[in-house]
């Protein structure tokens, strides 16, 4: 049986989802798939990766969020460092700082 605490992955793709709030009650979710959904608000899915500590792989790959031009670095600066993969595609160390660094420089410019 899988609880919030016990579900290391999920795939909820191709199901319509429209949002995913309650994805970010599950505490020790390791890889989320949820690609080829309905979800388009870029606030919502960053508040939910960013409750995803542990998470180390997400693809919401056909989505319309994934249109916004800030998606990406959005959802990096969202998410914990253990975030590894992003729609299939490596985050390195090095980019991961650098939209630290620019997230900080435009900060401090406000």
């Amino acid at each position: 049986m899988f609880t919030k605490d016990t579900l290391r992955v999920l795939d909820v793709s191709g199901n319509r989802l429209t949002e995913m709030g309650a994805v970010g009650l599950l505490t020790r979710l390791q890889v989320l798939r949820a690609s080829e959904n309905l979800v388009c608000s870029l606030r919502h899915v960053t508040a939910v990766v960013g409750r995803l500590r542990q998470v180390r792989e997400v693809t919401l790959v056909g989505n319309p969020v994934t249109a916004h031009r800030r998606y990406r670095p959005a959802l990096v600066l969202a998410a914990s460092h253990t975030l590894e993969m992003l729609d299939e595609r490596v985050i390195t160390s090095l980019c991961r700082e650098f939209l630290i660094q620019a997230h900080r420089h435009k900060t401090m410019l406000r």
